[in-house]
């Protein structure tokens, strides 16, 4: 066979290669996206939900304990906070209810549910005459009713830890099929260079007017050559086969950059709730540039959504004239940070006399000032430095996992802001927490490691 011949050969497995590597990008994304999808739309909410669910469930069986020695007037007031909390409770049931579900997950919800409708009975009963036999009955209505929410708690736990070791096990795979990729593609493009060299030494032997002829035909074979060692080796040499490769090979192609653009955000969403439980150590990544949002309508929609949750526990919610600005962060971010600290503030309140919460906005200099002031219990002054670290929670019983104030430090500090907490300590006369973010005319054009230093300040 003649070295035209092999290097045909040669350029047509060059194309096999690319080809086999478009096919595994789009199986590598298909595959990370599913799991993505299972850990975003069920994982990670029906845990959420049911967590808050389960202190619902404490606060519910504290307040049943104090309305079996509770005066006739102060039973009055517990009978209608108890309704009020079985309500909470079913609510958020029904809230988990409406998820998608792993296998083996409807049969402990149906569990769950019979419990459900057990204990709502039960309560019903043990208002109406709270007897001693009652009261024990519906203790251990509560007992199982919380079993049941662990168990499940337990299972979406396990598939999603299940989930985040499949992408880890996807991409190391993907990285291995890279490197096997990227010596075969060296190969090639070695075997392409010695054949077009070999065509070139046999062309000066031939007559003089065929030898410029077919010395032009070999430079351009060894130019051909050059780049498809160029776009072929250099794409395969990343760790990232799925993005760069195709990125740099199919530049003008929309379609495939769309797919391109769907694979990294996949990519990007099982990194950040892996950690999460998985993702939260990684909660605080580069935010894209040039982002803006005018924060009047985020602060309205928060508002609007929270203050019925916020007159449930006879809290007034306030909300200060809010100035006509943007802040450079995406809509959604700027959510997460006012509905964290809101909904931090309400559940906090405690047994504080005075019921109020006030969301202010303040200009201050290159920055925008949002700050949520509260009449709850305070903070101590031995724990406020703790406050915004990760699994710190300061009340015995409270519901959720502890990531809330870390997930608003880490955000705020991604975007070039800062985050912190004035308090007077023990006196109980409440906190203001308070974020800082830059006016959108002011963000930097460009990102920098810098940015996600800590610039956590507090006062006290």
């Amino acid at each position: 066979m003649s070295a035209t011949w092999w290097l045909a050969g040669v350029i047509a497995a060059v194309v096999v290669v690319f080809v086999l590597a478009t096919s595994i990008s789009h199986s590598t994304e298909s595959s990370i996206e599913l799991r993505s999808n299972q850990l975003i739309s069920n994982a990670m909410p029906s845990i959420q939900t049911l967590s808050t669910t389960r202190g619902d469930l404490r606060r519910l069986e504290n307040d049943i304990e104090r309305y079996a020695v509770a005066s006739p007037d102060a039973a009055a007031e517990l009978r209608a906070q108890i309704s009020a909390e079985r309500d909470y409770i079913a609510a958020n049931f029904a809230t988990y209810s409406a998820l998608p579900y792993f296998p083996g997950e409807p049969r402990l919800h149906d569990r769950a549910e019979a419990n459900l409708s057990t204990l709502a009975a039960g309560l019903a009963r043990y208002l109406a005459t709270p007897t001693a036999a009652d009261g024990s009955k519906l203790r251990r209505e509560l007992d199982a009713f919380d079993e049941s929410i662990e168990q499940i708690i337990t299972l979406d736990a396990t598939q999603g830890q299940r989930l985040g070791h499949e992408i880890a096990h996807i991409h190391d795979r993907t990285r291995a099929t890279a490197a096997v990729l990227d010596a075969f593609s060296v190969a090639l493009a070695i075997m392409g260079l010695i054949l077009a060299v070999r065509q070139l030494y046999r062309a000066r032997e031939a007559h003089e007017m065929r030898e410029a002829e077919l010395s032009s035909q070999n430079e351009a074979l060894g130019e051909f050559a050059g780049r498809v060692a160029h776009d072929i080796v250099s794409p395969l040499a990343t760790t990232s086969l799925s993005i760069d490769l195709i990125r740099r090979l199919q530049p003008d192609n929309p379609t495939m950059q769309r797919a391109l653009d769907r694979g990294a955000a996949a990519i990007s969403r099982a990194y950040t709730l892996v950690n999460g439980l998985l993702t939260f150590s990684r909660a605080g990544g580069r935010p894209a540039p040039g982002q803006t949002t005018r924060f009047d309508a985020v602060v309205a929609d928060v508002t609007d959504g929270l203050r019925a949750q916020a007159e449930q526990d006879q809290i007034e919610l306030r909300v200060a004239p809010v100035p006509d600005g943007s802040v450079a962060c995406s809509a959604g971010v700027l959510t997460s940070l006012v509905t964290n600290l809101l909904r931090n503030a309400i559940k906090h309140m405690g047994t504080a006399s005075e019921r109020r919460i006030e969301l202010r906005v303040r200009d201050a200099a290159s920055q925008w000032r949002f700050e949520i002031e509260d009449t709850g219990p305070g903070i101590p002054k031995d724990q406020q430095a703790r406050i915004f670290e990760p699994y710190v929670q300061l009340a015995d019983g409270s519901s959720g996992i502890g990531l809330g104030l870390a997930t608003v430090d880490r955000l705020v500090r991604a975007h070039r802001g800062t985050v912190g907490v004035i308090s007077p300590g023990d006196s109980g006369h409440g906190c203001c927490f308070w974020f800082e973010l830059p006016k959108a005319t002011a963000q930097p054009a460009r990102e920098t490691v810098e940015a996600l230093e800590p610039t956590r300040r507090g006062a006290y």
